[in-house]
């Protein structure tokens, strides 16, 4: 047997291919390197040494090879090797070979047994395809060549011993195994394909360090520039900020030596916390040798924000990989029709998102949640990244309080198993710990937070800050859209929030009534672009004293710098109105600020706010400001436990929740990880997006680019800056003339039923002056 005829790869760009036993090492070899963080790195060796071992078939040999017959399953052979050679202990490891193309499948003996070479060839006949196989004497024979030793048994190895005692910690130990697994995987392949000429192996150039001693003496000196330049402004925020910003950056650094483990930061809007927890991550990193930090922001305009700050404090030290952007619409690719173009630092750094190869990464919570719960080769790949890191989540409230369990359960097992360290941060914290004998039900460890503040410092903290006050109104008070436009039309300068766009709407169209200048709209319904200009006119007016009035929904509560004397604030959940009071005086500029929250008289059988969660929050607001005398502390942390632990008691899924909740606790439990794929959405409603005509000439350009050449990432990441998502409707006819990209993809592109062109250029539907997309059947705008 000539163990060079027996290929993984057929011929490169220059004409050179890839002996199988030469594929398997390499796999084997890089994928034990990315273990090692965790202590994994023989099981996972052995994983690499048998995720393909089926191709040493004929069926793949000669069938796929040669004849370039497609439907050749190859990799359920190794899977099948490694629950024979290890039983109940290879379990984990079986997964992730039978896993590392088609996705993780369903743990359980009957799912398993179904490997079984015979039971499996006959499922696989019935939809067409084939299973690569290899007689014992041959693959004994070949094993012993090539000198690739598979042991019977190790004790590295891990199976789902405990699986029916903490499933999402079990479920997460088999991804980062796969994540191990399947990186290794394309990286050697993509070594082999991408290779520059003859002998030769593509390798990606070598990631920079955190060096996180020499990063925090950057920081903390780009943080006092900052507080002199702010000092010597003529914006200078008033002394209590300062003073705030400067005590909640000593008690994030001096907290950086703390053990690892899960921690939460409360802190009130202003207070600087963006660079003071990345100060606590950087002293935490070198205190224990960590590798990489993790920012997890729910909104992309905070994570631009985000973003655009830390390049500018860290790229001229250690260059532009440094710090990578990941999520729908980062720059990363030339949006360049012809890739011959595209700049070698471009591609490296796409390269770089795919599986997290940075010190920092910044990205949206839809990324990594439903990474951390995918069944996919291609989303998981970078989950190994986060053993030996920081992970901080901004505005960590926003995360559904239906997935609140099984995500804690996760996190926790990403603490105690993989050494990493998790924050929460947010002004608003959630009492997550309410609801940690639940969560131990999924993984033993539960969830027992630390706080980085001490209650008695977070209470001196947020008493310093009270800039606002806040009016809550009577139970039975109701207040029509006309009145609460005669409120802000008494003041110089106002905003509103409300909770639904049809409401925003309503109210502008009072406003829009005396013909001025000073009015303007923000929604979602309003492409980025366009919400981003207006906002530049908001803030210019602002900083000049010159009116202006602003109606918007939940858009501007997170993330937008925004300072108005007077908030009116549509009743909502307790959350969402300290948001709201953190746009009111956030640089001390007035000296009677006012937020006043307000019940709005709806027409009989209309509701007042999203229905679900949101609702449910709402109501618990209600029977706390009842329980509280008619008057809530926003500026109180422990208002924020009372009012999280009575939300938990109403919205805790796998009690007494909906249909969905129930699913995915049958999903977690019997470890059916493409079912938990398929059910954990931070984003609950399907949508599709609408490119409009806000800026004619990007509109046109969009279209025929599409045209040309298809549906690509980099389309998709310039084209969400000029559209508007919408819910998915049940009837596409009428209403909105809209056109699904069905023409012009080259061969092989996909089709996508996501992406519409609004055909309204003559802006009859889209509102370029104030509102964005008007004239939708309302059942389309929430």
């Amino acid at each position: 047997m000539n163990i060079h005829n027996i290929l993984a790869h057929t011929n490169n760009s220059v004409g050179q291919n890839e002996p199988l036993h030469v594929h398997l090492n390499k796999v084997a070899r890089k994928a034990g390197e990315f273990a090692d963080a965790f202590g994994a790195n023989e099981e996972a060796f052995f994983c690499g040494l048998l995720h393909d071992v089926g191709k040493l078939g004929d069926e793949f040999q000669i069938d796929r090879l040669k004849r370039k017959v497609t439907g050749i399953d190859h990799w359920s052979f190794g899977a099948w090797q490694a629950l024979s050679k290890w039983k109940n202990s290879g379990a984990i490891a079986t997964l992730a070979i039978q896993g590392h193309h088609a996705g993780l499948g369903v743990w359980g003996k009957d799912a398993l047994g179904r490997l079984s070479p015979n039971k499996l060839s006959e499922a696989l006949c019935v939809d067409g395809k084939t299973l690569s196989q290899v007689p014992d004497d041959i693959l004994f024979d070949w094993l012993k060549i090539t000198g690739i030793s598979i042991p019977n048994h190790s004790d590295t190895i891990r199976g789902f011993d405990k699986y029916s005692i903490e499933p999402a910690a079990a479920m997460l130990d088999t991804r980062i195994l796969f994540s191990c697994l399947t990186d290794a995987d394309f990286l050697e392949t993509e070594a082999h394909f991408d290779a520059p000429g003859t002998n030769q192996r593509f390798e990606r150039p070598i990631s920079p360090r955190l060096n996180p001693k020499q990063a925090l003496e950057i920081l903390l000196g780009h943080i006092a520039n900052l507080r002199n330049n702010l000092i010597s402004s003529k914006q200078k925020p008033a002394d209590t900020v300062l003073e705030v910003r400067k005590d909640l950056l000593e008690i994030c650094v001096s907290a950086g030596n703390q053990a690892q483990g899960a921690y939460t930061l409360a802190a009130p809007t202003g207070a600087g916390k963006t660079l003071a927890i990345l100060a606590f991550a950087l002293k935490h990193a070198k205190e224990h040798s960590l590798n990489r930090i993790v920012v997890v922001i729910p909104y992309l305009s905070i994570i631009e924000q985000t973003a655009f700050e830390y390049a500018n404090i860290f790229k001229k030290h250690f260059g532009e990989s440094y710090i990578i952007e990941h999520h729908s619409m980062a720059t990363n690719e030339k949006p360049d029709n012809d890739a011959d173009n595209e700049n070698e630092s471009v591609r490296l750094k796409n390269m770089r998102c795919e599986n997290w190869d940075a010190p920092i990464i910044i990205t949206t919570s839809v990324q990594f949640f439903e990474s951390l719960f995918s069944n996919r080769p291609g989303a998981c790949r970078k989950l190994h990244r986060l053993a030996k890191s920081i992970i901080i989540f901004d505005e960590v409230q926003t995360l559904p309080t239906w997935l609140a369990v099984p995500t804690l359960a996760t996190l926790s097992r990403l603490v105690v198993r993989y050494h990493s360290t998790v924050v929460f941060s947010t002004a608003t914290q959630p009492a997550f710990d309410f609801i940690d004998t639940i969560v131990k039900k999924h993984c033993v460890n539960g969830w027992t937070p630390s706080e980085i503040v001490s209650p008695a410092m977070q209470v001196s903290l947020f008493s310093k800050v009270r800039r606002v006050e806040a009016q809550w109104p009577d139970e039975n008070e109701k207040v029509s859209w006309e009145q609460v436009a005669g409120w802000m039309q008494n003041n110089e300068q106002s905003l509103c929030i409300v909770n639904l766009k049809k409401h925003a709407q309503e109210l502008t169209s009072f406003l829009r009534l005396d013909g001025k200048d000073n009015l303007f709209h923000l929604s979602t319904n309003m492409c980025p672009v366009h919400r981003q200009i207006v906002l530049d006119n908001i803030r210019g007016r602002l900083k000049n004293e010159l009116p202006c009035h602003v109606v918007a929904t939940q858009c501007v509560e997170a993330g937008v710098d925004i300072d108005f004397p007077v908030v009116f604030r549509s009743f909502g959940p307790l959350e969402a109105i300290v948001q709201a009071a953190g746009r009111c005086n956030r640089n001390f500029r007035y000296k009677n600020a006012l937020m006043k929250v307000f019940n709005p008289a709806l027409d009989s059988g209309t509701h007042g706010y999203p229905s679900g969660t949101y609702a449910q929050a709402t109501d618990v607001t209600r029977t706390i400001l009842k329980i509280k005398g008619g008057k809530i502390d926003i500026n109180d942390p422990k208002v924020f436990r009372e009012y999280f632990g009575q939300l938990y008691d109403l919205t805790t899924p796998f009690q007494n929740n909906g249909t969905r909740q129930q699913e995915l606790e049958t999903a977690l439990l019997r470890g059916d990880f493409k079912t938990v794929a398929q059910l954990y959405r931070i984003i609950d409603k399907s949508g599709v997006n609408v490119v409009v005509p806000f800026i004619i000439s990007e509109y046109d350009s969009l279209h025929d680019d599409v045209d040309r050449y298809g549906l690509r990432a980099a389309w998709v990441r310039k084209a969400r800056y000029h559209s508007v998502s919408l819910y998915r409707p049940e009837d596409y006819a009428g209403f909105l003339e809209l056109v699904p990209l069905a023409g012009g993809f080259k061969p092989g592109t996909p089709k996508a039923d996501d992406w519409f062109f609004l055909l309204d250029k003559e802006n009859t539907m889209y509102d370029s002056n104030l509102l964005g997309l008007v004239g939708a059947e309302k059942n389309w705008i929430a």
